[in-house]
Formats: structure tokens, C-alpha cells, sequence
């Protein structure tokens, strides 16, 4: 396994849910419009891959460890560190 730190997404790459607050009264308009936006699974993976120089399909398995956010922008970013198998466990080590 891998252990990749600071992979960067834009907020707007989060499901709607994820940024809905708890104690909202009401679901917002993007949510309304877009209730079934896709997880950043696959924004991850291609993030992932292309900081390890592989291909997206060479990732076998991808796990977030932890998520947080960059707000010292004008565009709020979530960062990530994720865990990573790749299709052939003998290449983690050399990469």
C-alpha cells in the first residue's frame, strides 16, 4: 500500500451531500438540481495515479485516510490523503 498526502480538489468536486450542514433548514438549489452528483472516487484515482505515474486502471484500490480543507484561497479546496493497491502489488515498491 501507498500513502499519498495533498491531493487537492475543488469543494465544487464534492458531492452535494458532503456539503450540505447538518442544521440546514432546507436542501440548497445545486442539490436540488444535481441530487445524484458523482463521488470524488474518481477524481481521486486520477489524482492518485497521475502523482504515481500510472495509468487510473493500474489502481486496484483506493481508500480516503483522511479528508480536510484548504480555506486560505478564494476557491475552498479539500485535501486528501489516501491509501493506495495498485493491480500489481510488486510495483508499490518501487514507486
Amino acid at each position: 500500500m501507498i500513502r499519498i498526502a495533498e491531493l487537492k480538489l475543488p469543494l465544487s468536486a464534492l458531492p452535494v451531500t458532503e456539503r450540505l450542514a447538518a442544521d440546514a433548514p432546507q436542501p440548497t438549489r445545486e442539490y436540488v438540481q444535481h441530487p445524484d452528483r458523482a463521488h470524488p472516487l474518481d477524481a481521486l484515482r486520477a489524482l492518485a495515479a497521475q502523482a504515481l505515474g500510472v495509468s487510473p486502471a493500474e489502481v486496484a484500490e483506493l481508500q480516503v485516510f483522511k479528508r480536510s480543507f484548504d480555506a486560505r484561497k478564494a476557491e475552498l479546496r479539500a485535501v486528501f490523503i489516501v491509501d493506495v493497491r495498485l493491480q500489481h502489488p510488486e510495483r508499490e515498491a518501487a514507486l
